[in-house]
């Protein structure tokens, strides 16, 4: 029904751009869009009356009409006497056409009915002149053709205010329900298969769409598949009464064949298919009857030994791996936390080297600074040197000045004594001559005067002298002592210099290999980083086959084998390692030594000792 619904729609859009391509070939002819532009309607009676017989005659053309801008008709070539009249109302694929100036095209109603039509503008030397339009018939005569070719019948319901009208049908029946086409309004479809007896029909009903895409009402599809369920009931019946008869041909040659080929098979079939049936549901505990098994009975008994000890093994092997793979992800989970502890004091690490290397470069500047006071004080030590040479020379001409003083002082002293003894005698003189002489023995008395004191202030500058002498000679002998600490001073300047430039040396090599170790500690930063990663991986890898190792013995558990010696070694093992038994020993199992998991992983993960980090009191743990 679907494809016979595609079908009538693919027919009816079929006809709607044939009518398109009629009237946009229509549109193209010159001399009509020159005959429309001019508003001649006798040159476009003349120009169309064959055109529209052939098309009437080939394609089943209905309508054939020019219309004005204003969507008036202009000029009908089916009714040449009807024309002027105002569409605009109701024909509405008109009136976009001429907005539009394109093509429209699709189902619309108009006064004859449904049609398919093809509007199309139409130019004349640029300029819009109007529309033309070919209408092809919807029509009862339409869907006899299309009934004929599907057997189908048709019928088209369109909306009328509350209800739906059957506007064209090939077939005299109810409506279809109201609801259902309420639903097709709504765009939905509906199929539905009838049978009243004998009569099987098909309904197929979806939207019916005009021009601009809206639903207007529905297409109803129905086809009779009475002829094809009665072919299928036939057929049917003739399957099953064949199928009847091979059922019971094939129950006597069964039993004739099971007859024949028991022998070879060693027992009887059903017994066979009953340990079969056992094996398959796991149950690998089955007794064989007889001493001597022989054909197929004795190859299954071998198969199901065989498969039961593999089962066995698998199962001692899970359980293997089980309490392996356990351990393993103990183990990874504390290596996992060893690292990561690790890692830990290896950033604490790297903080205490960044510390220290910061520390070491501030040394290394000091010692720098050092350096140039050091040089400083040294340069500034030798111009004291300089200025204490000077000082001592100074001393030396003052010294040597204090002596020729003394000398000339002497010679003061001396004048000044003479001039007494002259002053002196000139008063003896003076006495001897008297009156006359008074006046002479007054200045002689004042030269003698004179002469006594320049003999008192010579004997105090010489006093002076002597003791300014002195105190010369000591300052510089405590300027030649200032001169010898000086030059104890340069001298231990020198070697404070010559260990400072050491030290600072040494301190730059000591950054640069403090630098070193922190690039180190960052690579092992690195590593132990990647390290863990892949220590988490490993865990994770062994969580997941420990998984896997439960699952593969949830999937053994389906199978029931007798309990095997090495099962029996893994349940004693088990219960002595929750008693605590197992502890710090290897226990012997039923003839051979089994290390237990808990004792191996003691083993692995004995710590190493520890040592102190660098810059802290935190601990490394090894590996």
């Amino acid at each position: 029904l679907t494809f016979i619904a595609d079908s009538v729609s693919a027919e009816i859009k079929s006809r709607v751009q044939l009518a398109t391509a009629l009237a946009t070939t229509i549109a193209d002819v010159p001399e009509l869009q020159a005959a429309f532009a001019r508003q001649d309607r006798d040159a476009l009676n003349r120009l169309t009356k064959k055109i529209y017989t052939d098309l009437q005659r080939d394609y089943g053309v209905r309508q054939f009409q020019f219309h004005t801008t204003d969507a008036h008709s202009f000029f009908r070539a089916h009714k040449p006497g009807k024309f002027d009249d105002d569409l605009s109302s109701f024909r509405h694929t008109v009136v976009d056409a001429n907005i539009g100036k394109k093509s429209v095209q699709g189902i619309e109603s108009g006064v004859a009915g449904l049609g398919l039509r093809g509007v199309v503008p139409v130019s004349y030397q640029g300029r819009h002149v109007g529309t033309v339009e070919i209408g092809l018939a919807l029509d009862q005569k339409f869907f006899e053709e299309l009934r004929n070719r599907y057997q189908v019948d048709l019928t088209i319901y369109l909306k009328k205010g509350q209800g739906f009208i059957p506007t064209l049908s090939t077939i005299e029946r109810e409506a279809t329900d109201k609801e259902v086409l309420n639903e097709i309004m709504k765009g939905e479809t509906f199929i539905n298969i009838t049978q009243g007896g004998d009569t099987h029909l098909g309904f197929f009903v979806s939207p019916l769409k005009d021009y601009s895409g809206n639903i207007i009402g529905g297409l109803e599809i129905i086809k009779d598949h009475s002829a094809q369920a009665a072919v299928e009931s036939a057929v049917i019946r003739d399957v099953l009464v064949l199928t009847v008869l091979i059922m019971l041909v094939g129950g006597v040659l069964a039993w004739f064949i099971a007859r024949s080929i028991s022998r070879p098979l060693g027992s009887e079939p059903f017994e066979l298919a009953g340990i079969a049936c056992r094996v398959a549901k796991g149950n690998l505990d089955v007794e064989f009857s007889g001493k001597n098994p022989k054909g197929v009975y004795a190859a299954l008994k071998n198969m199901v030994m065989q498969l039961k000890e593999l089962v066995t093994r698998v199962k001692d092997t899970a359980a293997n791996v089980d309490k392996e793979s356990a351990a393993l992800a103990q183990m990874s989970s504390l290596l996992s936390k060893r690292t990561d502890e690790q890692s830990r004091l290896l950033v604490a690490t790297a903080e205490s080297i960044e510390i220290l290397t910061r520390t070491v470069h501030a040394n290394a500047e000091n010692a720098r600074a050092a350096t140039k006071l050091a040089n400083n004080v040294n340069q500034k030590a030798h111009h004291g040197e300089e200025v204490v040479g000077e000082v001592i020379g100074a001393m030396n001409e003052i010294s040597e000045s204090s002596k020729q003083a003394n000398e000339i002082i002497s010679v003061i002293e001396e004048i000044a004594f003479q001039t007494n003894l002259l002053a002196l005698n000139a008063s003896v003189e003076a006495a001897r001559a008297g009156e006359s002489g008074r006046g002479f023995a007054v200045v002689a008395n004042e030269v003698r005067n004179l002469a006594q004191r320049s003999a008192t202030s010579a004997s105090e500058i010489k006093l002076l002298l002597e003791d300014s002498a002195q105190k010369v000679t000591s300052g510089a002998s405590l300027v030649n002592r200032a001169g010898e600490v000086l030059e104890d001073i340069f001298a231990s300047m020198g070697e404070l210099v010559h260990v400072v430039d050491e030290i600072a040396d040494e301190t730059r090599e000591q950054s640069t290999g403090i630098g070193q170790i922190n690039g180190s500690i960052t690579d092992l930063r690195g590593c132990t980083l990647h390290n863990a990663e892949l220590v988490r991986g490993a865990s994770q890898s062994s969580k997941i086959l420990g998984d896997h190792a439960s699952q593969l013995s949830e999937l053994m558990a389906q199978f029931r084998v007798s309990v095997s010696p090495v099962a029996d070694s893994y349940r004693a093992l088990s219960g002595r390692e929750k008693t605590g038994a197992s502890e710090g020993k290897q226990k012997p199992v039923k003839g051979r030594v089994v290390d237990t998991p808990k004792e191996r992983h003691q083993e692995d993960v004995k710590p190493a000792p520890l040592r102190k980090a660098v810059g802290g009191g935190d601990e490394w743990g090894a590996f």
